[in-house]
């Protein structure tokens, strides 16, 4: 059912079936369309939120292929580097320990 078709009358029952299953497209029509009604609006906005959040709850499939690549990336600089960083890495902890 798309929001041309509900019933005039405002029934809170069948909006709240049919917020229940909407998209989040749907939620959107609805909430520009049913703006001036604050509990409607509220019921929607609070139902889209929690849509967006399930959504989002879902990490980025690239997110554990660069963590890994990050950490590859760095402890091979720092196995390439080591001959540059061990010198500093010594002043540094002796002058802390004086």
């Amino acid at each position: 059912m798309s929001i041309r078709e509900f019933p005039k009358n405002h029934n809170e029952k069948v909006h709240r079936a049919w917020l229940a299953d909407a998209n989040m497209d749907e939620l959107n029509e609805y909430l520009q369309h049913y703006s001036s009604f604050p509990t409607l609006y509220n019921m929607a906005f609070a139902q889209r939120e929690k849509l967006h959040f399930h959504i989002l709850k879902k990490p980025h499939w690239t997110m554990t292929p660069m963590f890994w690549l990050v950490l590859a990336s760095f402890l091979l600089t720092l196995l390439l580097g080591w001959k540059k960083i061990e010198p500093y890495l010594e002043s540094l902890f002796l002058s802390v320990s004086l």
